[in-house]
């Protein structure tokens, strides 16, 4: 038997791809940045015995820090990696499991390896996801790994595990809740499925609760979660509720702005197929078209009724992907006809899918951000200096942030107004007995109430800073970027305190 058939062949070759894919971006030197670096701050917080909601505010469901915080606790000392680095290899592990499960699932639904092929491989093409996957275990991903299980699971009639994974799915972002529910109305609809299978689908979902309602339940953060994941979204997010059907498409740019081939064909794959189905419904056909691919349609309009009511950036459009895939994968089992010209076709848009990876930007790295904390923790004391909004401090730290608000963004504030009495005043008066040397916050966070409020930001000064080490030049580096160019600028400031 040929390498070419072998069955694990497709499987090695998706090894290879991923391989260099996150090898090209530079797997172990993409900085730490934005909410990435937040949720790899809370699985340290995890792996180190602390509570989500309790010890940091968090508003998603609570799985994947967990399981990030896991591999932490696990793999730490036996790897001898910073615990900061051993997410990267869980967001690797989902990056690639992720393209492997779609090969699956575009196996069954079409039954050609070359479009199955792919399908997987369109997955590995995606540079957004590319990146967040190499910087962390990223929940968002974990969502979309999960809902491939789920498709996959359902299309083989494995019940029980679709349920499981779409209740695990929810267990990582509360909007992946799309997933079962779009399920669940795809099983109703159908003629053939039976209430055996609808229970067992829901029991599935059932038992993934249950590890969710354990740790909020030792935890004692029910109330925490609650007011966390759920009434403060909805109360400070509500300005972006009611927008244009379509606002949310240009909000995919600059996240997507390389996978424009990829959407094309999706596309093109999901007004074929909703075309066909139309035309079957006018000729009063008993089941017009094949029926799983009601089940795409189904949840592609869910998803988009979510982005159109709710979209706050091109991450949340991440759990969409897996539908994406598989209407590319239907266009390509279209255009795939066998002849040469077809194939032609296909290898092109491969080419297009990794064009990406010829064209990255320069970027500051992980190991300039190492290099800055370290150089000014030697001429600072470490418990005398504030970090608020460059999250990636106290994750290359490896230490606890002084303060549980330290991101100083306006959902914290919320909270504090809202669900913990007397905690603003608490902070503003912490900060004023401890009185920093030292604060690096983002330039635009200084409008904040409690920011102003604090009189932190009274007066810049030069002068030498504390200890051995070469004065940091402050006048330099007032303003400078720690992460992908574009994304924030941050502010360095040396305090000097009114009395």
């Amino acid at each position: 038997m040929s390498l070419v058939r072998h069955p694990y062949s497709p499987y090695a070759l998706l090894l290879f791809v991923a391989l260099l894919v996150v090898w090209a971006y530079g797997i172990m030197e993409i900085p730490i940045y934005g909410d990435r670096g937040y949720f790899i701050y809370l699985s340290q917080l995890v792996a180190r015995g602390g509570s989500l909601y309790q010890d940091s505010p968090y508003g998603y469901t609570p799985l994947g820090p967990l399981l990030s915080g896991g591999l932490i606790y696990l793999l730490e000392d036996v790897s001898g990696l910073k615990s900061y680095l051993i997410p990267r290899l869980g967001g690797f592990v989902a990056f690639l499991a992720s393209s492997m499960l779609l090969y699956k699932t575009a196996l069954v639904l079409f039954r050609r390896k070359l479009v199955a092929l792919l399908c997987g491989l369109s997955w590995l093409g995606l540079s957004y996801v590319a990146v967040v996957s190499s910087g962390g275990l990223e929940p968002k991903v974990l969502v979309a790994l999960l809902a491939i299980l789920a498709l996959y699971a359902v299309f083989t009639e494995r019940y029980f595990l679709s349920g499981l994974a779409c209740g695990l799915a929810v267990c990582c972002w509360q909007v992946a809740i799309l997933y079962p529910l779009g399920i669940f109305l795809w099983l109703l609809l159908r003629r053939q499925i039976t209430w055996k299978a609808l229970g067992t689908f829901l029991a599935g979902g059932a038992l993934s609760f249950i590890a969710l309602l354990a740790y909020l339940y030792f935890s004692d953060s029910f109330t925490a979660f609650w007011q966390q994941a759920f009434l403060r979204k909805l109360a400070i997010e509500g300005d972006t509720l009611g927008e244009s059907p379509f606002h949310w498409l240009t909000k995919l740019w600059p996240g997507f702005a390389g996978d424009m081939v990829f959407f094309l064909a999706a596309f093109l794959g999901f007004a074929r197929c909703s075309v066909g189905i139309v035309n079957g419904f006018r000729r009063k056909a008993e089941e017009p078209g094949d029926p799983r691919f009601w089940l795409l349609l189904i949840l592609t309009l869910l998803w988009s009724g979510f982005n159109t009511i709710e979209f706050q950036g091109s991450m949340d459009f991440v759990p969409m992907l897996p539908v994406l895939a598989l209407w590319l994968a239907y266009f390509a089992a279209r255009v795939m006809s066998g002849t040469l010209p077809s194939y032609a076709v296909a290898a092109t848009l491969v080419l297009f899918l990794f064009a990406d990876l010829l064209f990255i930007p320069e970027s500051i790295t992980l190991q300039d951000q190492e290099a800055l904390v370290a150089r000014i923790n030697a001429q600072y004391q470490p418990d005398r200096v504030l970090v608020s909004g460059a999250d990636f401090w106290y994750v290359i730290d490896e230490q606890p942030a002084p303060l549980k608000y330290f991101r100083m963004q306006y959902f914290e504030e919320y909270l504090m107004e809202h669900f913990a009495p007397g905690s603003k005043i608490g902070l503003l008066n912490h900060l004023r007995d401890w009185q920093p040397d030292l604060i690096i916050t983002p330039v635009n966070r200084k409008n904040i109430s409690f920011v102003k409020e604090a009189d932190i930001f009274v007066q810049f000064r030069t002068t030498e800073a504390r200890g051995p080490a070469e004065p940091f030049d402050m006048e330099a580096h007032r303003h400078f970027s720690l992460v992908p160019a574009g994304q924030q600028q941050f502010e360095i400031i040396q305090t000097q305190w009114s009395h």
